[in-house]
């Protein structure tokens, strides 16, 4: 009898899970092919917005743009005007990531940021989804899988952060690691030689010494790789390594030092804290006198930044729901000169979910015109803006 009761409990299950599996086959396979950016007007900004789309990044060579839709990758080369279908990131069927390929489970989950795609100035694509590192040399066409996350999955961490993916000018990679990580493990920076193919350690954080590593940039400027960490004051830091491969710290010990990216210009670097429970400000660290220097009270934790070709510098706000510091919107901040600060954009965050309303940008850098995507807003949600400067 009891045999029979798991017997049937394994066959509903198995049942269950196959119709599920089929269903969301189905949802991934009306993926549009081609997403239309319509006109738009928001808080006195001119520009596109298409739907269903979450910012990646800008080809640095052609200006075209990447975004993202689940696993699904689309790029633009009219600044915004249409987004073509590319590739379906190569998630393995049998994985629970695949689940995410379908829009009905997103939607229901509020999940918009499945992968990451870095564009390398090879023309080459590194897609991290699932817990590896696809490489690509034909533009989505063939995919191959070069590198294993040593932290993804329910209750462990996402991997990497946005912000923590970028490239130097020897066209060498690099990701920092990010993870829950309560444990206080050791964290690793990664380097990726050989067009992205080849990784390896290129930096260990000791154990108890940070949580995680929020950012990893590259500063044009000095040619050096700074990067950022967090959680609590004695982890949050931000520094760079010389050309030696040395660490060096250039500030840390504080809530201000907490940030999760940077923007650089010759003579600073910028960036908003990301702190759920302060005030946060923009702060500005001077490269030549090493001082640093508090800009502007903003109204919530900052994720994101960006810069444009003009030297425009813009950094996103963010509403962490379980977060103090925070005034229940997103706003974008935006300066010409790096001293003075202005708020440009305010949308409220969506009250029906939990999950963060985020103001996301490409990668350190948007070209000619403001990029951004909006998560979890109540007006414009995950739609990608492309402002006209």
């Amino acid at each position: 009898m009891n045999f029979n009761v798991k017997n049937r409990k394994l066959i509903i299950g198995s049942m269950a899970t196959f119709l599920l599996l089929l269903f969301v086959i189905f949802d991934t396979a009306i993926s549009p092919k081609i997403i239309t950016g319509i006109p738009v007007r928001i808080d006195n900004m001119e520009g596109y917005q298409a739907d269903s789309l979450l910012i990646q990044d800008r080809e640095v060579s052609s200006g075209f743009i990447w975004a993202s839709s689940g696993y699904v990758a689309y790029l633009s080369k009219d600044n915004g005007k249409t987004f073509e279908r590319k590739f379906r990131a190569p998630v393995p069927m049998m994985s629970v990531s695949f689940f995410g390929n379908s829009k009905t489970l997103r939607k229901l989950l509020g999940l918009s940021d499945l992968m990451e795609i870095k564009v390398l100035r090879s023309g080459s694509l590194l897609t991290f989804a699932g817990g590896y590192i696809y490489h690509s040399s034909d533009k989505g066409k063939t995919f191959q899988k070069v590198h294993k996350l040593r932290f993804f999955g329910r209750g462990v961490g996402r991997g990497v952060m946005a912000q923590g993916i970028t490239e130097d000018m020897n066209g060498d990679v690099y990701y920092g690691e990010y993870a829950g990580n309560t444990n206080r493990d050791k964290m690793y920076i990664y380097k990726g030689s050989n067009d992205g193919k080849r990784w390896s350690v290129f930096y260990e954080f000791p154990a108890n010494s940070i949580r995680h590593i929020h950012a990893v940039q590259y500063d044009r400027y000095t040619d050096q790789l700074w990067y950022a960490t967090g959680d609590g004051d004695k982890e949050a830091a931000i520094g760079y390594f010389d050309k030696d491969e040395n660490l060096n710290i250039v500030c840390s010990g504080s809530q201000a030092f907490r940030a999760v990216s940077m923007i650089f210009s010759k003579d600073y670097v910028y960036w908003g804290m990301d702190s759920p429970s302060v005030q946060n400000y923009i702060y500005r660290y001077n490269k030549k006198s090493q001082d640093v220097e508090k800009l502007q009270a903003i109204n919530g934790p900052a994720y994101f930044s960006t810069k444009l070709d003009s030297e425009c510098m813009f950094i996103g706000t963010t509403v962490e729901k379980d977060g103090r510091s925070s005034d229940n919107t997103v706003g974008i901040w935006k300066s010409f000169n790096g001293q003075n600060w202005s708020r440009i954009l305010t949308v409220s965050s969506d009250p029906f979910t939990d999950r963060y309303a985020v103001v996301r940008f490409p990668r350190e850098y948007s070209g000619k015109n403001l990029i951004f995507s909006l998560q979890n807003t109540d007006k414009y949600n995950n739609s990608i803006m492309i402002i006209k400067e």
